[in-house]
């Protein structure tokens, strides 16, 4: 093999793969993506397009390696340390899944190492962080546009473009480890099945595939050394690297840092009075003292201010497309209640939390404020209902009943169980009330804030 190859240390290698599926489980009729594709497989003589059921399987087949018509689900990367490869896979949304594989190119400063990277994995990953808006890149020595395959090679190590030489075809990773005699232990799935078996929501299945191939590049990469067999321990790493939670962090540094304290305010500003109360107790404990400085009783003051930005329930109806439970495809509209302080921060937290996890196009068609005052979830059951209370209020002067009616949501199974579980979340509050109107909602999912209780 190349002097290259030979000299190199590979602890200086972040070896990667990534998996990509069909944007969705098949195409949509009448959208632009099912007329792209129905266009891009015509008779090239001819111009005619197939029948659709034609283009229903090409698309299942071969979707998945274009561009145009993929998404990634799991990026998997290794490296090694002395006699041990340590690896992991980073999956969620596409977005993030790039976002972070870009933190760790960036934080380990290691050269790019696998097998047909330069053909695939590196100019599908930034045609993707663009069409996802990704504002970070990789270094400008492993952009691949406008530059040519081997001043890319010059930076990178691809086991395919290093096997390979001059012979015409394209060598793939499960021969090359034939021809090495390294295992590629993948006793699951195979490439031609990942797109099904994501769209059946088994991404951990996807994610073993992908670290084996990982696993598979790095002792090919060794192989090509003449280093066979020097491996003795693989070590998965977490599935995810994150910060560690906002509590978590002042109760280790036993103080709060000014990034702290910024943290926590942002927090405060949309936290009910008894929330406030409560994470304040939370921060106290955490400094794990009864005396505390002037600083922190300042940042306990400012917390307990009361906030001039109130919180907001506001209705987006999102239009995309779902899967039913038939299996069909179709296009849907459905309500969500997002927690938020504006129409524009309303908008932006559901296209995070729906929009970039969702299949094929999304979009905001409405929003309006709602005048909810509480949510009460409870873990069995998805379904919504409002429910309307007559608040019994007493005129000081007077002594005169007064009803004020307040809006609710709780999920349950029945109207009659709804009722029991408002009951139930009301028990303790200081005025009488009596259950006016209750009624099932369509509503898909409430998004919000983080209540205090959950940064512990």
């Amino acid at each position: 093999m190349n002097r290259r190859v030979r000299t190199k240390n590979v602890e200086d290698l972040l070896f990667f793969d990534i998996e990509t599926v069909s944007r969705n489980p098949e195409p949509i009729i009448d959208t632009k993506e099912y007329d792209l594709y129905a266009w891009f497989i015509r008779d090239k003589e001819t111009n005619k397009i197939p029948e659709h059921d034609v283009i229903v399987d090409s698309y299942k087949r071969n979707a998945a390696l274009k561009p145009e018509f993929n998404k990634i689900v799991c990026i998997s990367v290794g490296f090694v340390k002395g006699d041990t490869i340590y690896y992991k896979a980073i999956t969620g949304n596409q977005k993030e899944i790039i976002e972070e594989f870009y933190s760790i190119v960036s934080e380990t400063g290691k050269l790019l190492a696998g097998h047909n990277i330069i053909g695939f994995d590196l100019p599908v990953i930034r045609l993707k962080a663009f069409e996802c808006g990704v504002q970070s890149s990789l270094p400008e020595t492993l952009n691949d546009s406008g530059a040519k395959p081997w001043t890319i090679a010059e930076n990178l190590f691809d086991t395919m473009d290093i096997t390979k030489g001059t012979y015409f075809n394209n060598i793939s990773l499960d021969s090359m480890c034939m021809l090495a005699g390294v295992d590629t232990p993948k006793d699951d799935i195979s490439g031609s099945q990942v797109t099904e078996t994501f769209y059946k929501g088994e991404i951990e299945r996807i994610a073993a595939y992908c670290n084996k191939d990982v696993i598979a590049s790095i002792d090919l990469f060794l192989a090509l050394q003449g280093k066979r067999g020097v491996i003795k321990e693989y070590v998965e790493r977490g599935a995810k690297i994150e910060n560690s939670p906002l509590i978590t962090a002042i109760g280790m540094a036993k103080q709060v840092s000014d990034k702290h304290r910024d943290r926590l305010l942002e927090v405060a500003k949309v936290l009910k009075t008894n929330e406030k109360e409560r994470l304040v107790d939370i921060v106290k404990a955490c400094l794990a003292k009864t005396k505390f400085e002037k600083e922190e009783e300042e940042v306990f003051s400012e917390l307990l201010k009361k906030s001039t930005m109130s919180r907001t329930l506001y209705e987006v109806k999102v239009k995309y497309t779902k899967q039913l439970e038939n299996g069909t495809i179709k296009r849907v509209t459905e309500p969500y209640l997002v927690d938020a302080v504006s129409f524009t921060e309303s908008e932006a937290r559901i296209y995070k939390e729906v929009c970039e996890t969702c299949q094929g196009e999304c979009s905001v068609e409405a929003i309006k404020k709602d005048n909810i005052v509480d949510i009460f979830l409870y873990e069995d059951s998805d379904v919504w209902y409002r429910c309307t209370i007559n608040r019994i209020d007493y005129d000081d002067e007077s002594g005169k009943e007064r009803k004020v009616k307040e809006a609710m949501m709780v999920t349950a199974s029945s109207v009659q169980e709804a009722a029991q579980r408002i009951q139930e979340c009301l028990a303790d509050v200081t005025f009488d009330f009596d259950i006016h109107t209750i009624k099932e909602t369509p509503t898909q999912g409430v998004f919000a804030y983080t209540q205090a209780s959950e940064l512990v």
